[in-house]
């Protein structure tokens, strides 16, 4: 805005000077607002190095002796085994039947990605730039480096880690790393999972030993906005990152002021920890806004036939390198038993390329049709997915993402009413939710017109029950002998 008025003012005052007077005053004027700007960022520069200065010190002092938390287990439900109701031609109506199912609390929408706590100026360009290669999921990410880091850590003090912070506080090739990481992230579209994995390899490749490359990868976080605390016990430092949910089975965790902290390695069961975060910075989110800018992959063809709709035939491809990213990604949860581990799953958007392919002969089948019968052409072509338990294909209970069920063809209940959400979400743009009862995930639509079935009220709107899993009945029927009690709605937001 300062830049902005500056330039403001010369163009007024120069109206009232000569051709030859423009030329003096315009570049004075110039030389002001050079001035200005570099007296902006020398002010912001500062101010980044005091918070740097203070932060050190405090890293100084004592750390808190802290018990670990064991990683949570998702709760392992014995699963309801699918239901077969063959299509009639002239089927008898559905009633409409109210069922009450209590209402789990929202899932939490993505949050955008934090921004420094304090702008980072660019370093003075290298003549020929240097970059440190990273692979992650088959593609290769470039972070500008000379290679090496050169940072001092004699022990794991905290006074030794205070000092080794200061020095790469004043260290130019980490500057430019950082730069390079965060437009990394913001132009290949990474999640924040990608980001804490960029970082702990970067750091590994350029620092001699764990210990160094642990304070170097704190230090390239909370830089970049994201609360990471330190961590040491029998000779090892550990960089203890902050996520916005309860991540299962994947580490052990502690929790600091309501905020939860993982290694992502194996610790102690006792640790000393630091007990305060950067200033300005936020926990990773494990939300996916945008799907991560990968290299091309094995590339699996695919030909789904909706099965009683023989018109609508997709063909598309799916990418190895991004299931590789799927099926490494955590699952959390912001409380065990709040139920939005599966709306995440919704909330993950297909890739272009499916979405290209698929959606305009979705699009194109349900053209012209009320909504029941479009409804009655997603779930049939969603049913056109074989049933399969998981732990005859993984050996676990896994959710999984949209493209996902398109990828393995073979997947559960959870993964059929996943995708059915995300497509009628797309496709038809009305509200949606998931229900999920003890060992079983169905499907509900808040439709805009009068269809008859079973069906859930919340806050004077209708979902009507869609259940991928009770093949080939359509929209409206229920499984039987579920217990409602136990049950919960969980209404997707808009996404």
């Amino acid at each position: 805005m300062k830049k902005l008025i500056t330039l403001c003012f010369v163009g007024i005052s120069a109206l009232w000077l000569r051709a030859d007077e423009i030329d003096d005053f315009m570049k004075k004027a110039g030389n002001d607002l050079q001035g200005f700007v570099e007296a902006a960022d020398k002010e912001m520069e500062t101010f980044r190095q005091q918070m740097n200065r203070e932060y050190a010190e405090f890293l100084s002092k004592p750390w808190t002796f802290k018990l670990i938390t064991p990683a949570d287990i998702k709760p392992n439900e014995e699963p309801v085994p699918p239901l077969v109701i063959p299509r009639e031609d002239n089927p008898t109506p559905l009633k409409d039947t109210p069922i009450i199912i209590p209402v789990a609390p929202p899932t939490p929408v993505p949050r955008p990605a934090p921004t420094p706590p304090a702008p980072i100026l660019q370093p003075v360009p290298q003549q020929t730039p240097l970059f440190v290669d990273v692979m992650l999921y088959g593609t290769k990410f470039e972070v500008p480096c000379s290679g090496h880091v050169d940072v001092p850590l004699r022990g794991v003090s905290p006074e030794v880690v205070s000092v080794c912070w200061s020095a790469m506080a004043d260290n130019v090739e980490i500057d430019r790393a950082i730069l390079g990481i965060l437009s990394i992230r913001d132009n290949s579209n990474l999640p924040d999972w990608m980001v804490f994995k960029l970082v702990r390899t970067f750091a590994q490749k350029v620092t001699d030993g764990d210990n160094t490359a642990r304070v170097l990868e704190g230090y390239i976080l909370t830089q970049a906005g994201y609360d990471v605390r330190f961590a040491q016990a029998n000779s090892r430092l550990y960089s203890m990152v902050a996520f916005d949910e309860i991540i299962l089975e994947r580490s052990d965790y502690y929790e600091v002021n309501g905020r939860h902290y993982f290694p992502f390695e194996t610790t102690p069961d006792r640790l000393y920890i630091m007990d305060m975060s950067y200033p300005n910075t936020s926990p990773m989110r494990l939300g996916i806004n945008h799907l991560p800018l990968l290299a091309s992959g094995i590339i699996q063809n695919h030909t789904v036939t909706a099965v009683h709709y023989p018109s609508v035939v997709c063909n598309y491809t799916t990418d190895g390198n991004l299931m590789k990213f799927f099926e490494d990604y955590p699952v959390g949860t912001v409380s065990m038993g709040n139920y939005n581990i599966w709306g995440k799953y919704a909330m993950t958007p297909l890739s272009v390329n499916v979405l290209n392919k698929i959606y305009p002969t979705l699009r194109h089948a349900i053209a012209g049709k009320s909504q029941r019968d479009a409804a009655n052409i997603i779930i049939d072509f969603v049913e056109s997915f074989p049933y399969e338990y998981d732990d005859k294909m993984w050996g676990h209970d896994r959710a999984f993402f949209p493209e996902e069920t398109l990828h393995y063809h073979k997947s559960d209940c959870e993964d059929h009413a996943i995708l059915f959400v995300r497509i009628v979400n797309d496709l038809m743009h009305l509200p949606t939710a998931l229900i999920h009862y003890p060992g079983h995930l169905a499907a509900a639509v808040s439709f805009t017109e009068p269809i008859n079935g079973s069906y859930i009220m919340v806050d004077g709107r209708k979902f009507t029950v869609c259940d991928p899993t009770i093949f080939y009945a359509g929209i409206g029927t229920t499984m039987p002998k579920m217990d409602n009690a136990k049950a919960r709605l969980i209404v997707m937001p808009k996404f």
